[in-house]
């Protein structure tokens, strides 16, 4: 979703807005996320959200430099989407999306694209 950039095993996140969404069918989910280096120290650290079927379930910092959050876990198989989003805006550094793990026969798949899409231009005060 967004502007991504795949590097050193990530998937970073800079500008608010961006992010990525995956689906499955199964049991538990968990992702693992890494911190800029450059904002360790700073207190200027990034600001992201997780979505599970449509409800934030994790909304926090980076202020670390790798977290690991399970973010849906059942006893029974559930279809489940999740989300996960950058909150803050480009000042506020990056986050990586490092690794994803389910327990689903299947694995992940992507979720569809929107049948619309919204475009904003702007300056700094469009963010968010």
């Amino acid at each position: 979703m967004g502007r991504t950039h795949a590097h050193n095993g990530a998937l970073w996140l800079a500008l608010s807005g961006s992010g990525a969404a995956f689906a499955f069918y199964g049991k538990k989910a968990e992702v693992t996320l890494k911190g800029d280096s450059t904002a360790q120290g700073t207190g200027n650290f990034a600001r992201f959200g997780i979505d599970v079927n449509g409800v934030r379930v994790i909304d926090d910092r980076m202020d670390q430099s790798r977290k690991t959050y399970t973010v849906f876990d059942s006893r029974t198989d559930e279809q489940v989407t999740v989300r996960i989003v950058k909150l803050s805006e480009a000042a506020r550094w990056t986050v990586g999306i490092e690794a994803i793990g389910v327990e689903a026969e299947e694995g992940i798949r992507p979720t569809p694209d929107k049948r619309r899409k919204i475009e904003f231009i702007g300056d700094s005060i469009t963010c968010g």
